[in-house]
């Protein structure tokens, strides 16, 4: 007998609900989830995948069960929290995590820093960031060989691809290790918003590319860097500082699990740093070596001018993104 199942796959943090016409080749969105199918249906580790308009639909054999196997996990796909705790949490030393070998991170860039704090953890399992938007599907991962070295990359444009760095000031393309704008292009892409013709005339532009609003670079080898999203970046004196940059940063500190940095509103600067900061259980650390530690490994526009606050936990999305609005909203009430 065959189980059908439908499953509708959207993103409520990084677009606009409702696109206006889906992706032109949803199967190359999805290449990751379709290659081998016979074999691992076979193998029951894999379902059929069947496109069906404006969703993806599974078809999976369902049996009589006649005894229980228990399978052990060796791939999952997470977001920089759940790395970053299984990174530094002690709790992970109480489980055996001897069969998973593959991890792709999504949906927030990973530091160099903390890929290799993971990569010491846990040297037997392979690490992988992926970037793409609801948007403009897949975008990039990376290889999964040991020759790649590009630590903190989100890996290289996929083959039905096209990327290109755009600078913020001059709109020209600019060369290896030059920040601007992520533009993306390629055949998956959405085709439109619904109903709203002016966002996506600002959002893909008359030769196809589509703006990602996202800050990157690219290296020599065409690896990609995401540093931060446009609109989180702080303005302080005309200089532009990415939180994510000093976030990764913070939560390199033996003493600090976790951290987020907004920009607070400052008369004679526009905007200044200022860092929430989840401490290690019984530390004692305070908001001056915060400050010091920031200060000795960061320029003068980024250090935390706004302050530093100790908090317990910090708001985050159901796929584990920093809420930084609401820590944004919750400073500007508490001034009022």
């Amino acid at each position: 007998m065959l189980h059908l199942q439908r499953r509708f796959v959207t993103s409520r943090t990084t677009c606009i609900p409702s696109l206006k016409k889906t992706f032109t080749k949803t199967l190359s969105t999805r290449t990751e989830f379709t290659h081998r199918t016979e074999e691992n249906v076979i193998r029951g580790n894999k379902s059929l995948e069947y496109p069906v308009e404006d969703c993806f639909t599974f078809f999976s054999k369902r049996f009589e069960q006649f005894g229980e196997r228990v399978a052990m996990i060796g791939r999952i796909c997470i977001a920089p929290p759940i790395l970053l705790f299984l990174t530094k949490s002690p709790l992970v030393d109480q489980y055996d995590m001897s069969s998973l070998k593959s991890i792709i991170v999504g949906a927030a860039p990973v530091d160099e820093q903390l890929s290799h704090a993971f990569n010491e953890r846990f040297p037997w399992i392979t690490l992988q960031q992926c970037y793409g938007m609801t948007e403009a599907g897949f975008a990039t991962l990376q290889a999964n060989d040991a020759s790649f070295n590009s630590a903190g990359s989100v890996g290289q444009i996929l083959a039905d691809g096209e990327c290109k760095i755009v600078s913020l000031t001059t709109g020209e393309f600019l060369g290896p290790y030059e920040q601007g704008e992520v533009y993306l292009r390629g055949a998956q892409q959405m085709l439109g918003y619904l109903n709203n013709e002016k966002a996506t005339t600002e959002t893909i532009l008359e030769d196809g590319w589509l703006r990602s609003g996202d800050l990157g670079y690219y290296d020599d080898e065409n690896n990609l860097f995401v540093i931060d999203r446009l609109k989180e970046l702080i303005k302080y004196k005309g200089f532009q500082v990415a939180p994510a940059e000093l976030e990764d940063l913070l939560i390199s500190h033996e003493n600090i699990v976790d951290s987020c940095v907004i920009g607070v509103p400052c008369e004679r600067a526009g905007e200044v740093p200022r860092a929430y900061i989840v401490k290690k259980p019984g530390s004692d650390l305070t908001e001056d070596e915060v400050k010091d530690f920031v200060g000795e490994r960061f320029s003068d526009h980024k250090h935390l001018r706004g302050g530093v606050q100790f908090v317990e936990q910090l708001p985050k999305s159901a796929s584990g993104k920093l809420l930084r609005r609401v820590l944004r909203d919750q400073y500007l009430e508490e001034r009022e």
